[in-house]
């Protein structure tokens, strides 16, 4: 039943979602398209030209719009997992999604799984729409890339390459990726659960009684969070001269981090589970 379910949710979020993040997409590429051929075809030093005019209108509107999609596509995005969510679980859809022969923690799991994936996806369609028009957006002089920029990120990459090593990359890699699953489903079990507060403790008024509650959530996990960070790294007494301490060191923190967050969203999750399965307040 849990491959029904994530595949109907996926299917479903998708027929909004893909041409969004496909269309957030097109644009940045097209205007990367027609920066490259401005400064690679067109530019003839006539800045007065009929077709370089035409070109400049062009190029100025697409950015515009590519920007304007960029961050339209993240508002978007969280809308509609954060309506999907609302609605099949405390809307008319509600009565529906749990006559379903399936455990409520399948449902949460669903949406859990669904949020992290398109939440991840519209990430890279954003910081990939926002390279290229950095990179092509910005070039000056002739340019077709700001060579500036790509020679600033290559020597970057050079120099924590060979500061951290191959190993320690790899794993830093490994330690990144975590990060971001980890921290996705720990925020959006908290959206989750700030809903799921919000629609139990009134009838009227869910949607701001669940922002309250997100608030409220927010503020209470972050002081716990920023104590418990606190107490890692005043922990160490660590030597910044042995390079190997150091890095095993930064692992142990990140490590503990990531344990701290997962159990976090563990509890989020629990008591999210737990609410919709005794306390169900629909309309």
């Amino acid at each position: 039943m849990l491959k029904k379910l994530l595949k109907y949710e996926f299917k479903s979020v998708s027929k909004i979602l893909t041409p969004l993040l496909l269309g957030t997409l097109a644009l940045a590429v097209i205007t990367a398209v027609l920066f490259t051929i401005n400064y690679r075809v067109l530019d003839t030093g006539d800045t007065d030209s009929y077709l370089n005019n035409i070109f400049t209108l062009a190029m100025t509107t697409f950015l515009v719009f590519s920007i304007i999609a960029i961050v339209a596509s993240i508002f978007v995005m969280f809308v509609i997992l954060l309506n999907r969510y609302y609605k099949n679980f405390f809307g008319d859809e509600g009565y529906l999604t749990f006559t379903l022969p399936a455990q409520t923690k399948s449902h949460l799991f669903t949406k859990l799984t669904s949020g992290v994936v398109w939440t991840i996806l519209s990430g890279v369609v954003v910081i990939v729409s926002g390279f290229l028009l950095a990179i092509f957006g910005t070039a000056s002089n002739g340019e077709i890339i700001n060579s500036e920029i790509y020679d600033e990120l290559c020597y970057g990459f050079e120099i924590i390459s060979d500061y951290l090593g191959s190993k320690n990359l790899m794993i830093y890699i490994i330690e990144f990726i975590l990060f971001i699953l980890i921290i996705t489903s720990y925020q959006l079990l908290v959206f989750y659960l700030a809903i799921t507060i919000g629609s139990i403790i009134t009838k009227k008024h869910k949607v701001l009684a669940s922002i309250g509650v997100y608030l409220g959530i927010s503020s209470v996990s972050g002081m716990i969070m920023n104590i418990m960070i606190y107490i890692i790294f005043s922990a160490d007494d660590l030597k910044m001269n042995d390079m190997e301490a150091l890095f095993t060191t930064s692992h142990f923190n990140i490590f503990a981090i990531l344990v701290l967050y997962t159990a976090m969203a563990a509890v989020a999750f629990i008591i999210n589970n737990t609410l919709l399965h005794k306390k169900l307040n629909l309309e």
